[in-house]
């Protein structure tokens, strides 16, 4: 399966690959495990380390690592999604302050899938 990326207007907002959710910050996304699955979340970051996601595309990609920075939030990923079938990643976002005010932040979820049922 090769990655996929969802466009806007002016902004790619989604990156997936298999196990891998990168959402820009004021976009949707939803994780989803197939039938008998549940989600398992591995890891999850917020703020921004790659200049090349959730740029606008009329924008020259610039990168100020002290304007910028991320923090682990696999805690709030885990207690929002762990062991569901499908979450809604954007319930959760809107919690996080803006880390990269100039470039916007994303969120990168690490997960997998494991046989189960949601609670």
């Amino acid at each position: 399966m090769n990655p996929s990326v969802t466009t806007s207007l002016n902004c790619f907002y989604v990156f997936s690959e298999p196990g891998r959710r990168i959402v820009c910050l004021g976009h949707n996304t939803t994780l989803h495990c197939g039938s008998g699955q549940v989600l398992m979340i591995d890891r999850a970051v917020f703020g921004r380390d790659n200049i090349h996601y959730c740029q606008p595309r009329s924008s020259t990609p610039t990168f100020t690592h002290h304007r910028c920075s991320w923090v682990e939030v696999t805690a709030s990923i885990k207690a929002h999604c762990q062991e569901h079938q499908i979450c809604r990643i954007s319930e959760v976002m809107t919690s996080f302050d803006d880390l990269c005010p100039d470039l916007k932040s994303y969120l990168t979820v690490d997960y997998h899938c494991k046989v189960g049922r949601s609670p």
